[in-house]
């Protein structure tokens, strides 16, 4: 019988909220960075070892009725959904739940009722051979955001048949662990994974384990349209042609909360991802952050949910979206920040890394 833990109450002691303390020092740099790339608003938080949280607020929650952002406003996360996936897959694991040496897509499978049941006989070979870890190295071998993106393509399609016409669609193209393949889907996956391990829907399941446990009280789904906005929630706005230009309430988050589909304040944010940084606040068994900063490959520069250096420890993540660019770090000694904005823009994604050096050395 797969051990569960309770989802309603009981779910251990929460960590006290740190104090948080508005800064003013960065306001004119984070408005000069909004003002250069076009960007409605930000939100940023470090958080230091101590669990003391600095943050700020720059430009527009909503620029249309002239809402001021603050530090309190939930963001869309996009991709940093991954990490938390990730500790959430390896939380389970070291519970005693699943293994990821699992191979999910195979016909006896945690997820093979999903698989189509006529597959040509090399493609099914193939998916038996991609384990939970491929899924969360990104090394199972195809569904590259670059070239095929079916969580962003298959808009109206359930869980079930998003699944199933991936697999019909696009073979892999590559034997599972032998190359790196940034994927979106892979990370679909895995939300379905863990609501296959514990029985309910995946976002109920992070908060109960890692959200709930850190305190991080804004963490929520994604809604899809304007009308679904959460109470404390930014507009998202689109940026003008070219990448970043399309419509931010024409996307499918709420069916993609593992890949890219949370929504979390900045400072709650970093609760979380305290919880497993592996420098003495953790939630999660330990063990946890080595293994997600350990890269797929000697060199490589991608772990299990993080991004990695061979050059330095730090790690990090970062997220993309119509209407959406953010990024978090993890640092070595246990400094954690973020920045999240409701735009994106064609420089926005790049830029980003460098403000988001700019405010921590303007406070530290």
């Amino acid at each position: 019988m797969i051990k569960r833990r309770a989802l309603m109450g009981g779910m251990g002691a929460v960590l006290a909220a740190p104090m948080v303390r508005a800064q003013s020092v960065t306001v004119d740099l984070a408005e000069a960075f909004l003002a250069k790339h076009g960007l409605p608003g930000l939100t940023w938080a470090i958080r230091r070892p101590s669990g003391d949280v600095l943050t700020g607020a720059a430009g527009y929650a909503d620029p249309v009725s002239g809402e001021v952002m603050r530090p309190e406003h939930r963001m869309r996360i996009a991709s940093i959904s991954k990490p938390i996936t990730a500790a959430m897959i390896l939380t389970l694991e070291a519970e005693g739940s699943l293994s990821v040496a699992h191979r999910p897509l195979a016909r006896d499978g945690i997820l093979g009722h999903f698989v189509p049941t006529h597959l040509d006989a090399a493609v099914q070979a193939m998916l038996d051979e991609i384990t939970i870890d491929h899924l969360l190295c990104h090394t199972a071998g195809g569904w590259d955001n670059s070239s095929f993106d079916p969580v962003l393509m298959f808009l109206g399609e359930t869980t079930a048949d998003l699944i199933k016409l991936t697999l019909l669609t696009e073979d892999p193209v590559a034997a599972a662990g032998t190359q790196y393949a940034y994927s979106n889907f892979g990370y679909f996956l895995l939300g379905r994974v863990i609501e296959a391990v514990v029985g309910v829907d995946c976002t109920a399941s992070v908060w109960a384990w890692l959200a709930d446990t850190a305190g991080a009280t804004s963490f929520d789904r994604a809604g899809n349209t304007l009308a679904d906005r959460l109470e404390n929630e930014v507009v998202y706005v689109s940026g003008p042609s070219g990448v970043g230009s399309g419509d931010p309430y024409a996307l499918n988050l709420s069916r993609s909360d593992s890949a890219m589909g949370y929504v979390v304040n900045a400072p709650d944010l970093l609760a979380i991802l305290a919880g497993f940084d592996g420098f003495g606040a953790e939630t999660v068994p330990m063990g946890i952050a080595a293994r997600m900063a350990d890269p797929w490959t000697p060199g490589g520069a991608y772990g299990r949910g993080l991004n990695v250096s061979p050059n330095h420890p730090n790690r990090w993540h970062g997220g993309g979206l119509h209407g959406t660019t953010t990024l978090a770090m993890m640092q070595e000694g246990g400094e954690l920040m973020c920045v999240l904005c409701n735009g994106r823009t064609a420089t926005s994604p790049e830029a980003i890394t460098t403000v988001i050096w700019d405010i921590y050395n303007s406070v530290s």
